[in-house]
């Protein structure tokens, strides 16, 4: 078995123990085969619900089942707010999506300081995820980051992905 297929495997496995742990905390069911489906179900559920504390693990599951339908959800918990607990693995998360629609809620929120998170880690996250994307739009966005950003490391990374895309260009 090749390393790649192992490497699928266990990600299948984990996501699968990702979405049974849902089931069990959330006390919900799947409907059908959609694993999408039943995320993006029980993540507006939660959302209109209020339930921000088991945002993060929806989060962390979609991680495993990539999906643009995400994105509308995602850029309004980027947009709004409510909880930093899930927002860097919400940056995580629309890095692997790489959806061009996500450009506008990122950069929207670079500029954004969570508490505690001196080094920046999360608006870091979202400037890879703009050079990941990589259209002009988000090139746009990574100008925009270095030229206001308040961190330097912000600022040195976005410059650093700017180069990387004019080089593969």
């Amino acid at each position: 078995m090749s390393e790649n297929i192992l490497l699928q495997e266990i990600r299948n496995r984990s996501g699968q123990e990702l979405l049974k742990k849902i089931q069990q905390e959330l006390r919900v069911q799947i409907k059908g085969n959609d694993d999408v489906e039943f995320l993006h179900v029980v993540l507006q559920n939660q959302v209109e619900n209020q339930k921000w504390e088991n945002i993060s693990l929806i989060v962390w599951a979609i991680e495993y089942f990539p999906d643009r339908r995400f994105t509308p959800v995602l850029c309004e918990l980027l947009k709004q707010r409510w909880n930093d607990d899930y927002l860097e693995a919400i940056a995580d998360v629309l890095f692997t999506l790489k959806d061009e629609n996500s450009i506008p809620c990122i950069i929207d929120s670079i500029g954004y300081y969570i508490p505690g998170d001196d080094d920046y880690h999360f608006s870091r996250k979202l400037v890879l995820a703009l050079g990941h994307i990589g259209t002009q739009q988000a090139i746009d966005g990574l100008e925009q980051a270095v030229q206001c950003s308040e961190s330097e490391l912000v600022r040195k990374l976005a410059l650093h992905e700017l180069q990387k895309l004019k080089n593969s260009a």
